[in-house]
C-alpha cells in the first residue's frame, strides 16, 4: 500500500508537494526578476518560469478534475525535459530535473521519475533550502515502488530523514515513517515514531496533531 496516498488527504499532501516546490520558486522568482535579468541565467530562468506556469496549470486542471492525469501533463513533462537539456550548466537545473520527475509521476512513470529525481538531488548541495523536500519526496517514491530493492531503498532513505536531526522536515518524515511500518504490520514502531513526533513538542505542526490522532 502507497505510504503516501494511504488516504485522499494524504494523498493530497503528497501530490501538493509538487506545487510547494512550485511556489517555492514563484514566490522568491517573480521577486527576484530584476536582478536574473541582469545575470547571465537569465534565460535558465525564463525558461523554468515558464514551464512551471504549465506545470500549475495542468495541476490545478487535475485536482479540479479529480483525476490524476491531465492531457496537459505531456507537453509540460517535455518542457522541463528540454529545459533540463538546454540549461544543464545552470544552478537552476536540479529544479527543471525536479519537475520533470514530478510530472513522469503524474503520468504513472514512477521508475524514470525516480531515477530522474535521484539525478536532482545530486545536484544539490545539503545545505540547499530545497534540499530535504526534494529527497524525501524521492524516499516516498522509492518505497511506493513496486521494484522490492528501490522500495527498501526509499525505505531506508525514509529512516535516515527521519533519524536527521538536521533535517527541517524531520516531523514529516518521521510521520511518513510511522505510517510506513504500521503498514508493514510493525505497530511499535509506528508507535515509536508518532512518540517522537509529540516529543518535540510542536503542538501547531500538522504532524503532531496526525501524530496525536494516530495514538488515540
Amino acid at each position: 500500500m502507497s505510504i503516501a496516498g494511504n488516504t485522499p488527504n494524504e494523498k493530497k499532501l503528497y501530490a501538493g508537494m509538487g506545487l510547494l516546490l512550485a511556489s517555492s520558486i514563484i514566490g522568491a522568482g517573480y521577486l527576484g526578476y530584476s536582478w536574473y535579468k541582469k545575470n547571465k541565467e537569465q534565460a535558465a530562468y525564463k525558461d523554468l518560469s515558464e514551464s512551471i506556469e504549465g506545470y500549475i496549470k495542468a495541476s490545478t486542471s487535475a485536482l479540479s478534475s479529480k483525476k490524476s492525469f491531465s492531457p496537459q501533463w505531456t507537453d509540460v513533462q517535455r518542457a522541463f525535459k528540454i529545459g533540463a537539456e538546454i540549461n544543464s550548466s545552470s544552478s537552476l537545473y536540479p529544479y527543471f530535473l525536479a519537475y520533470q520527475a514530478d510530472v513522469l509521476l503524474q503520468q504513472g512513470q514512477n521508475t524514470e521519475a525516480i531515477q530522474i529525481m535521484d539525478d536532482a538531488i545530486a545536484h544539490l548541495d545539503r545545505t540547499h533550502p530545497l534540499y530535504y523536500l526534494y529527497a524525501l519526496k524521492n524516499a516516498l517514491m522509492k518505497t511506493d515502488s513496486q521494484d522490492a530493492s528501490l522500495s527498501q531503498a526509499g525505505r531506508e532513505a525514509l529512516e535516515k530523514l527521519a533519524n536527521d536531526n538536521a533535517n527541517l522536515l524531520q516531523d514529516r518524515a518521521q510521520y511518513y515513517s510511522a505510517l510506513d511500518a504500521y503498514y508493514r504490520g510493525d505497530s511499535g514502531a509506528a508507535q515509536k515514531r508518532f512518540q517522537q513526533i509529540i516529543a518535540r513538542g510542536n503542538v501547531d505542526s500538522p504532524w503532531h496533531q496526525k501524530a496525536l490522532k494516530n495514538m488515540g
